[in-house]
């Protein structure tokens, strides 16, 4: 779940999922009374999408060569705006690099799990 490479595609669908489920998380959350009910879904919510989040945008550095740890970078204020176009644009590394194969490759699903 945590190793290897997303492309850019599956990157913004993994993004675009999480703010859905982020969205609805908060509708429901929204429509009940009880102040320690609604407190309890948002921070469930909230943490499953961070934890996503983390991972996704972490798979996506490993793609353009970059290690999973800068992530971190992400909190950098300026930076995050260029680090968030960078993932969103920049093409990933062609073929294997040194966090696991293509995601593009026409090389077998079962040889990609076995590296």
């Amino acid at each position: 779940m945590f190793s290897g490479r997303i492309n850019r595609m599956r990157y913004v669908v993994a993004m675009l999922a999480l703010a859905a489920f982020m969205g609805i998380g908060a509708g429901i959350a929204a429509q009940l009374d009880d102040g320690g009910a609604k407190t309890a879904i948002l921070s469930i919510v909230l943490l499953v999408y961070a934890a996503g989040h983390l991972t996704f945008v972490a798979k996506r550095l490993r793609d353009i060569g970059r290690p999973g740890w800068h992530v971190v970078l992400l909190a950098v204020p300026l930076y995050n705006i260029y680090l968030s176009l960078v993932l969103l644009f920049k093409p990933g590394t062609q073929g294997r690099n040194a966090y696991g194969a293509d995601p593009l490759s026409a090389e077998p699903a079962q040889a990609r799990l076995a590296a």
